[in-house]
């Protein structure tokens, strides 16, 4: 289990952030996906997407999600989608 921690930051910095421990394949195709790049070599972060692929999957009956990390987790999109108007994802893992 690593200790995952996802931030969410808007253009004027301020910042919001869920801790999850989620199991070694989550957290690193979470940081695999954080770690995406163009081919011209700018980043291009897939994170949101694939946090949105766990939820989903979780929705319908897939995934590596428990209930109550699901619930966390709709509870922070809403938050951040209610917050910020533009913002940013990053991860950190322990």
């Amino acid at each position: 289990m690593k200790r995952t921690t996802i931030t969410a930051t808007d253009r004027i910095g301020r910042k919001e952030s869920i801790t999850f421990l989620f199991n070694d394949a989550i957290a690193d195709q979470l940081q695999n996906a954080a770690n995406q790049t163009y081919h011209d070599g700018m980043p291009c972060s897939e994170l949101s997407n694939e946090l949105s692929q766990l939820y989903d999957d979780y929705k319908y009956g897939y995934g590596g999600l428990t209930r109550s990390q699901f619930i966390r987790l709709r509870d922070f999109y809403n938050l951040v989608y209610n917050k910020f108007y533009n913002y940013s994802l990053t991860i950190a893992i322990k």
